[in-house]
């Protein structure tokens, strides 16, 4: 192992590993500060694989018959395990709350054109990449204005409001029904622009949002030292192994430092006791799948969006394991010949 820091990280082979040994005798793992460098080494062939390609360059990539592009989700329909979403602090805002805030989100939005179709909606923190522990009987809560603002009304904010005019005077106005400051990391495009339509939507409930933005840094730190203060924040997960325990336990365990929604659910922590404990797949996908009826009734969090999923690589690699993880395993991975003399 040798590493250069900002330039690369080279392994090599253990040729007594236990099967037998990998078909390359070493990898090099190039390290690119930003896409566009990323992208110009790839297109002059200089990597083998792209672990960070834009959207807007895959075309490039399928046209170029050295290049292969597997769109995974296109083709299996599942989509990353990634969860993006938006927390609720949970110790300063009950369920009905929660639900109209979450009935406020315009979800078609943020997949079709905040992440210009390149994501599906999500209804919990267990993705449908995940299998046979995906709840798809549920049924996500959608775009209702109508409904937030019965929820708004159930608390006595509104009562007798008609007009969109009269919800939107109240956010603006000096006492609007609530303040909530929106905490996300600056330089992210996507939480960026969260932050301008969820100012929008909210008004149109009389919530006034504060743009409570930090660095990446911060917003590490703040999650974990300061999240009382939280409001709500955009954030996602990715798990570490491939079980949905690593999404849930991080998530909502109270004793967790990544649970910034501060989440402390009885029943919640009794099903997630009893998913870690029980050794039957079948049973415990059905302990999962009873979860993600939970999460969707409680809205601890307000489930955005998984993403699609694609890899990019030299087109004379072959037998690369495709996964929704999108983990990088190489050691089945061969090189060949460039069709059409493949492989």
């Amino acid at each position: 192992l040798v590493y250069v820091p900002g330039v690369e990280v080279r392994f090599v082979r253990y040729d007594a590993y236990w099967q037998n040994p990998a078909n390359f005798p070493g990898v090099i793992f190039a390290i690119y500060s930003d896409v566009t460098t990323a992208h110009n080494a790839f297109l002059g062939y200089t990597i083998d694989w792209n672990r960070m390609p834009a959207d807007q360059n895959l075309a490039i990539y399928e046209a170029d018959p050295k290049i292969e592009v597997k769109r995974f989700t296109e083709d299996t329909g599942k989509p990353s395990l990634d969860y993006q979403y938006m927390g609720f602090n949970n110790q300063k805002y009950n369920l009905t709350w929660r639900l109209a805030m979450a009935h406020a989100i315009n979800y078609s939005y943020v997949t079709d054109v905040l992440r210009l179709g390149d994501s599906i909606r999500a209804v919990s923190a267990i993705s449908p990449g995940f299998g046979g522990s995906f709840n798809s009987s549920i049924v996500p809560w959608t775009y209702n204005l109508t409904l937030a603002r019965t929820f708004m009304q159930s608390m006595g904010f509104g009562v007798g409001f008609t007009t969109d005019a009269e919800w939107i005077a109240v956010a603006e106005s000096d006492t609007p029904f609530l303040y909530v400051s929106h905490t996300y990391n600056v330089g992210n495009s996507f939480r960026e622009a969260f932050q301008v339509v969820v100012t929008t939507w909210f008004k149109q409930i009389g919530i006034n949002v504060i743009d409570d933005y930090l660095d990446w840094e911060d917003l590490w730190d703040f999650g974990y030292e300061q999240r009382d203060s939280l409001g709500v924040y955009v954030f996602n997960r990715d798990p570490d192994y491939l079980d949905p325990y690593n999404m849930l336990d991080p998530l909502f365990n109270p004793e967790s430092r990544q649970n910034y929604a501060q989440v402390n659910d009885t029943h919640l922590n009794a099903m997630m006791g009893s998913a870690l404990a029980e050794t039957d797949e079948a049973a415990r996908n059905t302990i999962y799948q009873n979860i993600q009826g939970y999460l969707a009734r409680m809205q601890f969090h307000a489930p955005l969006y998984h993403s699609n999923l694609f890899y990019t690589h030299a087109s004379n690699l072959y037998n690369v394991p495709y996964n929704a993880m999108g983990a990088l395993r190489l050691y089945p991975v061969y090189r060949g010949l460039y069709a059409p003399f493949a492989p």
